[in-house]
Formats: C-alpha cells, structure tokens, sequence
C-alpha cells in the first residue's frame, strides 16, 4: 500500500510572531526603573563615564546619553535584535540580550519611537549613524524595521548638537517618546522626596560602587535644574568608627561539575580554613580544610555585614543629598517602619551593581532585644559575574528580579549562618552573658536583658516577716542547694548577719499568683538606683548587685511568665529593700518544680 502524501509547507519564517513577543515584553516584570538600571548597565558596558538624562516635558521626550565607546551601524542593528544573548562577564552587566528592547517597550508602552545615534570612538566628528526604532509598527506588521544609516541634517542639529558630550571621542544618544503616564511617573520619581519612588535614590544606592569610583549620572528637567546623582553607600562602611561593628569575610566557591555539589570555602574566626555541610543542620557542621575530590575554584564572595542602633541618623545626610527625607511615626518620633525596612536587608551586588534587595525576615518571638539587633544589622553579598556564578544565582532575565530560594542552597545557607553569628556576636557586647558560675548550662545562650536602665523611685521598706528581727540574705547564686531565702527588711550588703531564724522560712505551701505581681505605688522623692542589674539565662534570672559584688540566681519554670511582666514594669519602683522580698515570693511560686530550694 503505497504510503499517504500530505502537502508540505515551510513554517520557518512564521516561528516567531514578533508582533506577540514585543506585546509580551510589557508583561514582564520590568517596571520603569528598572528599564533606567537597563540603560545605564549598557553605558557602562560601553566605558562610559559621564550618563545624562534630560526629561522634556514640553515634547514628552526621555534623552538618554553617554559619552561610552559608541557603536558601528552594524553593532547598531545587532543591538536591537532580540535575545542576541552574549556571554557573562565582570566587563559588562548584559547577558541576555533583552535589555534594551524591554527599557523601549516599556518607556514608550509599545506606542512611540525611539531614536538611536551613536558615534564609534575613533570615526571623524561627521560619521554618526542614525537608526530609528519603532515597535508599534512592528507589532502592526508584524516585523520589525532595522536599518542603521548616516545621521540626517535634522538628526544632527536637533539631537547630536544639542545634547552629544562635546570632546569626547564617542557615544550614544537615546531619545524616546513617552506617553503621558511614563512622563508623570519619570517627573515624579525625579521630584519626590519618598524614598520607595525616587529615582534618584534607586541609581544612587543601586550603582553606589560605580559612582563612588567617579562615574558620573546627571538628571535634568526642561525648567532648567539638573541634579547630580549621590552615592549611596547602604553600609555607611566608612562611616562606622567602631571597627567591631563591622564584619568583612572573601568567600571562595568550589564547584563538582560531576556530582553537582558545591562548597562555599572561608576563614573562621579561630583562623581556621573549611566549609560547612548543611546536609544534615541547619547551621551546617564545619569540615577543615579544603573540599576533596574533583572541586573547582570557579569563584569568590565579599560578605560584608554593619550594625548601627540608629541607621536613619547615620544616613540622615547622605539621603538628603538625593533628596530624600526620613519619615517619623507622630506617635513615638521613631523612623517609620516602612522607612527604614527600604534601608535595610541583605544586598546582593553583581559587577558592582545592587541587583536585589532582600528584607530582613520577620522574627515575631524570642529575645526583644536580640530581634532588634538582627533588623539592624544590614548585610551586603558581591560577586563578579561569569556563566557558572550567575547560574548558582539563578540570575534572572530581569536582573533586578533575583529571588532568594534561587540562590544555591549551600551558598545561601554560608552567607547566613556567618550573617546571623555576627549579630549575635554584637549582642553578646551589648548585652554580656551572666558568670557562668551562676549557671552551668549557661555557656551558649545568648542572655536577654530584662529590664531598661533602673527609674529613680524611693525605696519603701515593707517587712514581710513578722519578727522584727534581721534575718540572712538570700545565698550565693553559686551553691548547688540554696537556703530558702527569708524575706527581710535590711537591704542587701556585705556587713555580716544573725544565724537564720528558721521559722521565718516560707511554708511550703504556695502562695497565689495575684499575690506578688499586684502592682505597687511607688513612695515619692525618689532615689536612684543604678547599682542592680538584671540579665536571664535558659533556667535563671540573675539580680546582680553592683555596690556589694553579690547577686541572687533564681531559678524559674512555668510561672515566671507571670513575674516576668511583674518585675519588668514594678520591680524598680520597690527599691533595695523589696529585692528580698519578691525574690522570696518566686522561690514559693516555685516551689513544686524545685524540692531542693
């Protein structure tokens, strides 16, 4: 049976319907910023040193120009081909070959021209070429129109006259037409003072590095002001005196392409050399030395991580340097949480540029204090570009759009653990752990701090004993078995004491909760008490006093959660002679769940 026929026909020139691929362009995640970030990535691929951009409301027109290497017609054509991808590179940020066909779709919605005219560094001052873009008639054609040629008459004494850096041996101007919502949000993102609109901001922080080394991006408007873009620097690295409260570790990245893995390689503290394997913990378990086996050395990190109790003080001046001012909640005076979660976080930086901001995660329980700290402690993550590093980074097309859980696991996990033992580092000088006489066990808790700085109130003796009698004062925090302590009027000092009255000693049976945390008034004309210390380990809170070198260790379960909002809010209001007392009144409350006390 002789075989079926079917009529052929040759589908390649119908592969790509470019009319829906540059449609599909402004469905992507690119806002306009980041289609600005684009612009200025292609500049400084090119060697430019000088970036202007020139807003002309009156002709809803965007003028972008460098004073970069400049391009034949040919490289002029090419860059408008879509995803003519290059390799990655530390030189240059592209890689996809998308950026600037998206940073046109998007500025001009599909529905306006853009106009390129560039001159080759090296060419004579007249050979200019001149190319116009048009994706609306594109998407109406579905092809699009490439045809590099001479600068016109008009191209010259409108565009490259005016506006091309005069001296310079080459570059390239970019005039779009914008319609009237990318005008107002270009406008507004020039004049606004808000710190999550301002493009000032975004360039000044985004390209801190590069601008730092003398790079320069001007912006001006048709009224005739221009600003000059100010580097920010979200680490105020130089700024920070205290050398302790800075971190710096390089990282080196090694690579089995057999198996896959990867391990992140550094320095510890000890001046040890190793890795952490995270197979099985989630802090990973050290390993020495370098990997074995079939490892390669494909690249580095700079880890840098800052803590600052006060960053909006710190950076008060840079902000406003690019306009910039610092929003404060009415309620307390304190900068606004919104605010300040713009200014921290964890950066990653690739060739020099902030590609991805990511927020410090939202901890809800555990240590007030020790929360703060993580919030405030702001971590930046380097990298220079190359095909194998991007892919571990999971780089986006969108440059701008990095997702966390994309980033290998191993590298990811690295840069946090040596992030997180920073900040607890800092707490620890902050807030010191108590002697480990008091408590054994204590030795890798991190202590929290009960109570702020002691409020002057008058002391008010409030015997508890009937006798009138002085007793002893509650026993070392060191012994293994502790005396019940007996309630006493005498404050605490070094002077030597009667014999204990052992019928002064509390009954075993407990007293009730409302008993000892009712709130007490405290006595006027008040003295000040700055000699007593509170700090709190896994199972004691700790009463240290400072004026006679003793303290009190007493130990808690299930019931301190109630003392604890006790003592943090009328404690201090008692005076010395009270601390015997409500340490008695724990010891009671206690009293089922320690026999030996």
């Amino acid at each position: 049976m002789a075989a079926t026929r079917y009529p052929t026909h040759n589908y390649t020139d119908g592969a790509v319907d470019y009319s829906g691929l540059l449609r599909n362009l402004l469905n992507d995640t690119f806002n306009t910023k980041d289609c600005i970030g684009e612009l200025i990535d292609n500049s400084l691929g090119a060697g430019a040193t000088r970036i202007w951009l020139h807003i002309d409301s009156s002709e809803s027109k965007l003028y972008f120009i460098d004073n970069g290497a400049g391009m034949s017609k040919e490289e002029a054509g090419n860059s408008i081909v879509l995803h003519k991808r290059s390799c990655s590179s530390e030189k240059k940020a592209g890689c996809f070959g998308i950026g600037l066909k998206h940073a046109i779709a998007q500025l001009t919605q599909n529905a306006g021209k853009m106009q390129l005219f560039t001159k080759l560094a090296g060419d004579s001052a007249d050979n200019i070429t001149e190319m116009e873009v048009n994706f609306k008639q594109a998407i109406e054609t579905g092809k699009p129109v490439i045809n590099p040629h001479d600068i016109s008459r008009k191209g010259y004494e409108n565009v490259w006259e005016p506006y091309a850096y005069s001296g310079e041996l080459g570059g390239t101007i970019m005039v779009f037409e914008l319609p009237e919502e990318i005008l107002e949000e270009l406008t507004n993102a020039l004049n606004t003072t808000e710190i999550e609109h301002s493009l000032r901001y975004f360039i000044g922080s985004r390209y801190y590095h590069i601008l730092n080394d003398g790079i320069t991006v001007d912006i001006s408007l048709d009224d005739g002001n221009t600003y000059e873009v100010v580097p920010d620097d979200s680490l105020m690295w130089d700024e920070i005196e205290d050398e302790e409260d800075k971190q710096e570790i390089r990282l080196k990245v090694y690579y089995n392409s057999n198996n896959k893995r990867v391990v992140v390689y550094y320095m510890n503290d000890n001046g040890d050399k190793g890795f952490r394997n995270f197979d099985k913990t989630k802090t990973g378990k050290w390993i020495a030395g370098k990997p074995s086996g079939e490892y390669e050395d494909i690249g580095s990190l700079l880890l840098r991580s800052v803590y600052s109790d006060n960053w909006a003080e710190l950076k008060k001046t840079q902000l406003k340097a690019n306009n910039i001012k610092i929003k404060y909640n009415k309620k307390d005076g304190k900068p606004n949480r919104d605010f300040m979660d713009q200014l921290n976080g964890t950066r990653i930086i690739r060739n020099g540029r902030v590609i991805q901001q990511f927020p410090t995660p939202g901890i809800k329980s555990g240590d007030h204090e020790l929360r703060k700290f993580t919030y405030n402690t702001l971590c930046n993550v380097s990298y220079t570009a190359d095909e194998t590093m991007d892919r571990l980074f999971k780089l986006n097309i969108n440059k701008s759009n990095l997702e966390q859980d994309g980033i290998h696991p191993n590298i990811l996990n690295t840069i946090m653990y040596l992030h997180n033992e920073f900040v607890k580092k800092r707490y620890r000088v902050h807030f010191p752990a108590p002697n480990p006489e008091s408590d054994s066990e204590s030795e890798h808790e991190i202590p929290a701090p009960v109570v702020p700085e002691p409020a002057p109130v008058a002391p008010e003796p409030a015997p508890v004993a009937p006798e009138p009698a002085p007793v002893a004062p509650a026993p070392a925090p060191v012994a293994p078995a502790p005396a019940p302590v007996a309630p006493a009027p005498a404050p605490v000092g070094p002077a030597p004491t009667p014999a204990p009255n052992t019928s002064l000693q509390p009954k075993p049976k407990p007293v009730s909760v409302p008993d000892p945390v009712a709130p007490l008034k405290p006595i006027p004309s008040p003295t000040p008490i700055t000699h007593v210390k509170f700090s709190k380990t896994s199972e004691n809170v700790i009463i240290n006093n400072n004026k006679t070198g003793k303290s009190i260790s007493i130990p808690y379960k299930g019931q301190y959660h109630v003392t604890e909002q006790y003592y943090s809010q009328h404690l201090l209001e008692l005076g010395d002679d009270r601390f015997m007392e409500w340490a008695a009144a724990l010891l009671i409350l206690n009293q089922k769940y320690f026999n030996n006390i």
